[in-house]
């Protein structure tokens, strides 16, 4: 039960990434760039990144655990 929960927050996080892309990359071209922006996107999409590699985990694949 606890791995579907965690499986359906990752797949609403994704979900909200590609909700707010655009918007972001308005705000991104029209503002100046500070540090606390910075932060802010190393911050998201450094996150974003670590949801990708554990959607990518557990996604049916041709991989074997055989050394």
């Amino acid at each position: 039960m606890t791995s579907m929960v965690l499986h359906a927050l990752k797949a609403l996080w994704c979900l909200d990434y590609t909700h707010t892309i655009s918007s972001e990359i308005d705000v991104l071209l029209s503002r100046n760039i500070t540090g606390s922006f910075l932060l802010y996107l190393v911050n998201r999409y450094t996150f974003f990144g670590y949801i990708i590699v554990q959607v990518l985990q557990i996604v049916p694949g041709t991989m074997t655990r055989e050394a």
